[in-house]
């Protein structure tokens, strides 16, 4: 016994309440146990699709890559689309952003779309036993195209109405190639069609159609759109060569629009404006964009105008225009300076 007394006998750090027992009672927490709550992950609350995109990164970060793009496809038929032109609230939200930088999760799902295409892979979707109702889809843009694919994988067969001459809408006219390479929509558009989805493109609806259509099919789904240009309401806007960004951006798609030369003059601080800008620098002219707030008070994405910018693009902030004239140079664009004043402390928004 006199020899135990040299056994070395680690110090043991033991927790104790500096409160007395009247109001720190050991009976009503020492045997508790952790408690889990399952709640939806931040990037995927601000996910306007609503992806699963833990499961994804888990399933990425695991080499899974198929069932990591299956997964996405549950609640996004367009991934290769949405990792290029999307952006991004999810990386906002992003907690990984409270400890170094968020996931890069477009660039992941871009990846995990572009793998799907370059090795053919098809995926295993559930989708329900056909069912005898039929419904017609107006339009084949994102939001039509979305409709048939959701609409197919509970059973329903669907036909898809669409004017122009090529599917896609938005995507396919009104987003430059550079962002949106043609052929990562086909694919989609592809996989879409693959579900029972028939598109019948060169086939404008008119005001009759409803009346016609309604005896075949159980449900329409509009899905038409909104290509409404925006006036400015001043002299001159609808002289020829001023054209609607929409319109220029879809020229440009369809190889109508030749190289430019000097400089042209874009109105407006959205992201239409600066993918028209952006255009512009790559058919050789210079861009300018026109904006009656200030750079900071612009509607487009702050990525979207860093790029703009740094491939020169320039952008005049505080200027209203007030006519557009002809000239022998080609047009003469009248500006009002515009000032930024502050608010009274009383004012109302």
């Amino acid at each position: 016994m006199s020899n135990s007394a040299s056994v070395g006998v680690p110090s043991l750090h033991i927790p104790r309440s500096h409160l007395t027992t009247e109001s720190n009672k050991t009976g009503s927490w020492r045997f508790l146990r952790p408690r889990y709550d399952e709640k939806t992950a931040p990037c995927s609350a601000a996910c306007p699709a609503g992806e699963d995109i833990a499961r994804i990164e888990m399933l990425t970060a695991q080499g899974l890559f198929k069932e990591a793009w299956e997964t996405v496809l549950q609640e996004n038929p367009f991934p290769a689309v949405c990792g290029r032109v999307c952006f991004h609230p999810c990386e906002t939200a992003c907690n990984r952003g409270e400890f170094d930088e968020p996931i890069a999760i477009p660039a992941m799902e871009r990846f995990l779309a572009d793998t799907a295409s370059r090795y053919e892979l098809k995926p295993h979707l559930d989708q329900r036993s056909p069912r005898a109702e039929r419904v017609a889809i107006v339009g084949a843009g994102p939001s039509g195209l979305a409709a048939a694919y959701f609409l197919a994988g509970l059973g329903y067969r669907c036909d898809v109405f669409e004017k122009r001459a090529e599917p896609g809408g938005i995507l396919r006219w009104g987003i430059p190639s550079y962002r949106l390479p043609g052929n990562a929509l086909r694919k989609e558009i592809e996989l879409i069609e693959s579900l029972g989805v028939h598109l019948h493109c060169n086939t404008p609806i008119g005001r009759d159609f409803l009346q016609k259509g309604t005896p075949d099919y159980a449900a329409v789904f509009l899905g038409c759109g909104h290509d409404r240009r925006l006036r400015l309401g001043i002299p001159g806007e609808d002289l020829p060569g001023i054209v609607d960004g929409m319109k220029f951006l879809e020229g440009i798609r369809r190889g109508e629009v030749p190289r430019l030369q000097g400089s042209a003059a874009i109105i407006g601080g959205g992201n239409t404006a600066m993918d028209v800008a952006r255009s512009v620098r790559r058919l050789g002219a210079q861009a300018v964009v026109i904006y009656r707030r200030r750079q900071q008070d612009m509607r487009a994405f702050a990525d979207e105008i860093t790029m703009a910018l740094e491939e020169g693009v320039i952008i005049r902030e505080l200027e209203l225009p007030m006519s557009i004239e002809t000239s022998p140079a080609g047009f003469s664009l009248s500006l009002q300076a515009m000032q930024v004043v502050e608010a009274a402390s009383d004012a109302q928004a």
